[in-house]
């Protein structure tokens, strides 16, 4: 049986194919399909007999009971189909775009906050190639430092507008709720730029206009021009009354100090030019990247990965678009909204005499824990770079190492006269400690380590007298917080966000799954 029961909400392409991957992966199976068009019904009901189909979506989320809630209709709809879903307890896999207002998308962070239930927005373009591995190539620096970006959806959308197209959609040209365009196919390139750059668009300026196809109500041409929060420059060119489909610069292309990266090739001055290989074969299914996005979205499920795009990076695509739509009402740039505080660490805290209870640690023969010496900081620092905190150097572990209380109180453990783990303690007041930084080597896990470093820390450190000692941490380090949880340290609210956080890991923890 299926780890997962999937309720499809719109019955059109989009989610048929996701059902499909789904029910091909083994975790998903698809229960049930809403749809307010019976010939949408009757294609889904032809392609699964057995599940459930209906037009009453509050009927069938109490019918089908679903883990999952495919949301696939009408653009406008999404928000408020996700926040349904979220209120019945599912998680939501949403179709770009998450939200077409800035309000719908603030609301569907916010529940999905509360609930701490999984949102992710099916951007699937970051799962074709060639558009992955450029995305991937430019955050790796494979060009040096990126200046300018440009992202093209160039698509004749002729088909699906006019009543004589054999795709003809429509709510696309519905006169009070069309398809925008911008937010509906522009979003893939805004998308891919975002994540490529890695850091905020600061500043947006949109010219639009209407000549090319009289059945559709809206704008058909979009042009914008961006400047992100690290000074890199952008371009956007969105068009779905062109004949044709895939012209310009493709749906990413990125130019660097030291190269550009352009239709699946990357060229250096002096070098030559070469393709792009593929990095996840077989993630293009039905013409997009659903064989990539619905796999890691059963993957975070599962616990086995964080969320690759939030609702609060959907919220943030949706945002480049309303600055856009402001922009071409005022003729000026605009910035966009930004969605409040980024997610903080979660915090813990455990008292003193929960940490005199606690059984000593036991490690290996080959193993030792001790204090840190002068010669341990290079292999210290090696380690936790193999164990994925980047940028350590022992100049840096001697910088940590002269603050109150780390010289004498941190921890390492030794195997072959190597740091394998290790933990910095920290003097936060008179009264308070802090566990900082534990870390263990991937190729000894299993075997205690990171359990007997924050061990000897907390014994360290109530031994001099602090009264409670804190740390903070990723919400995908499930296996370090099943560590910390054991040891009896609590959570800290310290926001309102980390109430659905923590239900995240608690359920994540519950199904067995204590590696991200």
């Amino acid at each position: 049986m299926a780890a997962f029961r999937l309720l499809v909400c719109g019955a059109g392409s989009a989610s048929l194919h996701v059902a499909q991957v789904a029910a091909a992966d083994g975790r998903g199976e698809t229960v049930g399909f809403f749809d307010p068009v019976p010939r949408a019904l009757e294609r889904a009901q032809a392609a699964l007999p057995e599940a459930v189909v209906g037009d009453d979506y509050e009927a069938l989320l109490k019918q089908t009971r679903p883990d999952v809630v495919v949301v696939g209709g009408p653009d406008h709809l999404h928000a408020a189909q996700t926040l349904q879903a979220l209120e019945h307890g599912c998680h939501a896999l949403v179709e770009k775009p998450l939200a077409t207002t800035i309000d719908d998308a603030q609301r569907v962070i916010d529940k999905a906050e509360e609930t701490g239930l999984e949102v992710m927005t099916d951007h699937t373009f970051r799962y074709m190639h060639p558009w992955r591995e450029t995305a991937l190539a430019a955050k790796e620096g494979k060009v040096g430092d990126v200046f300018f970006v440009q992202g093209d959806y160039i698509h004749d959308m002729w088909s699906y507008y006019s009543p004589e197209g054999e795709s003809h959609t429509p709510w696309r040209i519905d006169s009070d709720h069309p398809q925008n365009i911008l937010l509906g196919g522009g979003c893939h390139p805004i998308d891919l730029m975002l994540w490529a750059v890695g850091a905020p668009v600061s500043e947006v300026h949109a010219y639009s206009s209407k000549m090319s196809i009289p059945e559709f109500p809206s704008d058909d041409c979009y042009i914008l021009s961006l400047k992100f929060a690290n000074g890199v420059l952008g371009k956007v060119f969105v068009s779905s009354g062109c004949s044709g489909h895939g012209m310009g610069g493709g749906p990413l292309a990125v130019y660097g100090t030291e190269g550009s990266l352009w239709n699946g090739r990357i060229y250096r001055r002096g070098a030559r030019t070469r393709q792009l290989a593929e990095r996840s074969p077989g993630s293009t299914v039905g013409g997009h990247g659903w064989g990539g996005s619905v796999v890691d979205f059963l993957d975070v499920l599962e616990g086995k990965r964080e969320n690759p795009i939030t609702a609060r990076d959907g919220a943030t695509v949706v945002s480049v678009c309303d600055a856009a739509f402001r922009s071409l009402s005022s003729g000026c740039p605009h910035e966009p909204v930004s969605f409040g505080q980024e997610p903080m660490q979660l915090r813990m805290s455990i008292g003193a005499q929960t940490v005199s209870a606690l059984p000593a640690a036991s490690l290996p023969a080959t193993y030792e824990i001790r204090s840190i010496r002068s010669k341990d900081k290079g292999s210290w620092a090696k380690m936790m770079r193999a164990a994925g905190f980047a940028g350590w150097t022992r100049a840096r572990i001697d910088e940590w190492l002269a603050a109150p209380e780390r010289r004498d109180g941190s921890r390492v453990v030794i195997h072959e006269g190597q740091v394998v783990a290790a933990t910095f303690a920290t003097r936060n007041s008179p009264t308070t400690g802090a566990l900082d930084y534990v870390a263990a080597h991937p190729d000894h896990s299993g075997r205690g380590l990171g359990r007997a470093v924050c061990l000897g820390v907390l014994n360290y450190l109530t031994a001099k007298g602090y009264t409670e000692v804190t740390l903070s941490t990723d919400d995908f380090r499930l296996a370090a917080l099943k560590v910390y949880l054991d040891l009896g340290f609590k959570p800290v609210i310290q926001r309102p966000d980390m109430v659905g956080r923590w239900k995240r890991v608690h359920r994540r923890l519950a199904a067995g799954r204590s590696t991200p």
